[in-house]
């Protein structure tokens, strides 16, 4: 129903806290989800009926990053580890993000949203980082930045 009154037609989630991969079906909305062994992390994507009709491929890649991918546009829903996890574990995040960037059909759009679990300002970083952010820059900016910059398709 908020997706409706929203008007939104494709909701990226964070926190999932579901064990497993599946998919969902409700009234025409379809949601996958990627999560762990365990309730914690998980993400998701979720698709009104119009969009739905469209999916072509959904990859469930782990509890911190799916693939959606409605007509010709790669949705990449990731969910970054906090700063209570250490630097390899995040490094790993972002190198995991990176080779599932490059696995995709490199002609379809790439988006990717979710929670970076950084703050970076309201300010605009390039084409990395929108207007819109929220706080004051901390730490977790340079893992973020540095994260993106080391992608290869970005």
């Amino acid at each position: 129903m908020e997706m409706t009154r929203m008007k939104v037609d494709i909701l990226g989630l964070a926190e999932v806290r579901w064990k497993g991969a599946d998919m969902i079906t409700s009234d025409g909305y379809k949601m996958v989800f990627s999560g762990g062994n365990l309730h914690e992390r998980g993400v998701g994507t979720m698709l009104t009926p119009n969009i739905a009709k469209s999916l072509k491929l959904f990859w469930p890649v782990s509890d911190g990053i799916i693939v959606t991918t409605p007509f010709n546009t790669n949705i990449n829903q990731v969910y970054a580890p906090t700063t209570d996890h250490d630097d390899t574990e995040v490094e790993a995040f972002y190198e995991e993000l990176d080779k599932t960037l490059q696995q995709l059909k490199s002609t379809n759009i790439k988006i990717i949203m979710g929670d970076f679990n950084a703050k970076v300002g309201a300010r605009r970083i390039g084409n990395t980082v929108g207007s819109h952010g929220l706080g004051e820059k901390m730490k977790e900016e340079k893992c973020l930045l540095d994260g993106v910059k080391k992608m290869t398709l970005l």
